[in-house]
C-alpha cells in the first residue's frame, strides 16, 4: 500500500514499521477501498459498522490493519448514513476513507463520525475521531 503526501509517495508499511510500539500510530486518509460489513477473520480490526461489501482494495486495507494491529476506527461506531459515508459524488456515496489506530488504544476512542456539509476535498467528507487524551501528572518534590 502506498501513502501519498504532497508530491511524495511512501511505502506505508515501511513508515508504519518505523514507529516504535511505545508511540501512538494513527493512519488516516483516503485508502480507496471498501472493507465491507462482513468481518470474517478480521473481527479485531473491522467493526463491521460500515456500508457495502469488501473489494480487493478493502482486503489489502484489512491485511495491512492486521499486520500493524490497527483498528479501523470508523467501522466500530454505529452512525446514520450521513455520518458514515466519507465520499460522495452526485448520487453515489460510499466509505473509502478510514482512520486506523493501534488496537490497544481503542479504549481511548470516544467517537468517530463524518461531519456533514464539510468537505476536505471536493468529494471527500471530513472524518473526525474523538480521542480521550490522558494527562501526565507531575509529582511534587516536597
Amino acid at each position: 500500500m502506498k501513502l501519498v503526501t504532497s508530491r511524495r509517495t511512501y511505502n506505508i508499511g515501511a513508515v508504519s514499521d518505523s514507529v516504535l510500539t511505545s508511540e501512538e500510530l494513527i493512519v488516516a486518509g483516503h485508502l480507496n477501498g471498501h472493507v465491507g460489513v462482513a468481518r470474517d477473520g478480521f473481527e479485531r480490526w473491522n467493526g463491521g459498522k460500515t456500508r457495502g461489501n469488501i473489494n480487493d482494495e478493502g482486503e489489502r486495507i484489512l491485511n495491512y490493519a492486521r499486520e500493524c494491529d490497527l483498528a479501523l476506527v470508523n467501522t466500530f461506531f454505529t452512525k446514520s448514513d450521513a455520518q458514515t459515508y466519507t465520499f460522495k459524488s452526485g448520487p453515489n456515496q460510499t466509505v473509502i476513507d478510514y482512520i486506523g489506530i493501534r488496537r490497544e488504544s481503542m479504549s481511548n476512542i470516544k467517537d468517530c463520525k463524518v461531519i456533514q456539509g464539510e468537505s476536505v476535498a471536493s468529494q471527500h467528507r471530513l472524518l473526525v475521531v474523538d480521542i480521550l487524551a490522558k494527562k501526565n501528572r507531575r509529582r511534587s518534590r516536597n
